[in-house]
Parts: C-alpha cells; sequence; structure tokens
C-alpha cells in the first residue's frame, strides 16, 4: 500500500467517527486533505472548527458547517496529522504553519485523534521541532533556545522557528496530565 493509499484509509476511518450533531476539530496537512474529501462525500451533520484557512476554504467548499471557533466553546473530537510519533505517544505536530490554532483546538477537543501513515512513527523524536513564539522578547527567547532560527511565516503576534538540535526535556505536544491526549493503550 503507497503512502497516500495509507493516509486515504486512516482518513476514511477517521471520518467515520464523526456523527450527527458533533463539534470537530479540523487539522490541517496532507493527511487532513484526505479526511476532508471522506467527510465531503459523507456530509455528516456537524458543526466544523479548522485551524488553517485552507482547510477552511476547502471544507466549505466540500459543503461541510465551517464555524467560527469564537462560536464553540467545547469540542467533542478533534482529528490532525503529524509528523512524528513516538512509541510513548508523543507527537510533533505541524510544520508552524497552523501550530497555534492546532494547539488550542486540540486542547479544547473532548477527543483528539491523530491521523498518520506509517512514516510518521519514529524511535525517538528528532529535529527539526517547530516552536511558536510571542513576538514580545523574542530575541531573548531565541538567545536561551541556542539552536532555533526563525522561519518564513505569515505575519502575527507569534513567530515559528525550527528547533535544529535534538528533543530532550522540551514539553511534548500532548501532555501527560491531560489523560484525554494520551495514546490509546
Amino acid at each position: 500500500m503507497s503512502v497516500d493509499e495509507e493516509k486515504r484509509a486512516v482518513a476514511e476511518c477517521a471520518a467515520e467517527l464523526v456523527e450527527s450533531g458533533m463539534r470537530v476539530g479540523l487539522g490541517t496537512g496532507t493527511t487532513v486533505a484526505f479526511l476532508l474529501e471522506a467527510l465531503g462525500h459523507l456530509k455528516p451533520d456537524a458543526r466544523f472548527v479548522a485551524t488553517s484557512p485552507q482547510t477552511e476554504a476547502v471544507a466549505r467548499q466540500l459543503g461541510l458547517r465551517v464555524e467560527s471557533f469564537g462560536e464553540i466553546d467545547t469540542l467533542d473530537l478533534a482529528i490532525d496529522g503529524a509528523d512524528q510519533i513516538a512509541p510513548d505517544g508523543w507527537l510533533v505536530k505541524g510544520r508552524g504553519g497552523a501550530h497555534l490554532r492546532e494547539k488550542i483546538v486540540a486542547g479544547a477537543a473532548r477527543r483528539f485523534v491523530v491521523i498518520a501513515d506509517s512514516t510518521k512513527p519514529v524511535t525517538s523524536l528528532h529535529a527539526p521541532v517547530p516552536l511558536e513564539l510571542s513576538a514580545f522578547g523574542l530575541a531573548s527567547t531565541l538567545r536561551h533556545l541556542e539552536t532555533a532560527r526563525v522561519r518564513d511565516a505569515p505575519p502575527a503576534q507569534t513567530v515559528v522557528c525550527w528547533r535544529t538540535s535534538s528533543v530532550s526535556s522540551a514539553t511534548p505536544w500532548n501532555s501527560r496530565s491531560d489523560s484525554r491526549r494520551r495514546p490509546a493503550s
């Protein structure tokens, strides 16, 4: 099975999790593109929040009911991809473009589902790791990070960086204090 076939298969399975009346967060990325296609075929009677303008535009084109996150306070489900998945379930999420919105949507969801192909599991998380930093105090923060470099990103109140050294004691995506984001056993 090709990587695209794997992405399509996991996306179709995840789309089946969406039930009528649910509030659902939609991630961003190549695997989520297959999810949107599957949801477009199923047309569930659900309310969706998108983590990026691209996801929002495609979801709307497919006839999905996309709403502002300001109108919804809690999500029943959020579905997103990952760039790296460690054996203990810790993730590297995103390349930074929708990083902040992905974190907020995942944190607001009662259930967070990661869809990924067989190239995403790794023995341990490794660089590059996207970081989203506040523009306020950026120079000081970068000095403390040592091996991070700023990359091109849309203008905002935050700056996206790549941490180019190995990952060791960095805070993981799925906080161990929040059981909703722990991997299924």
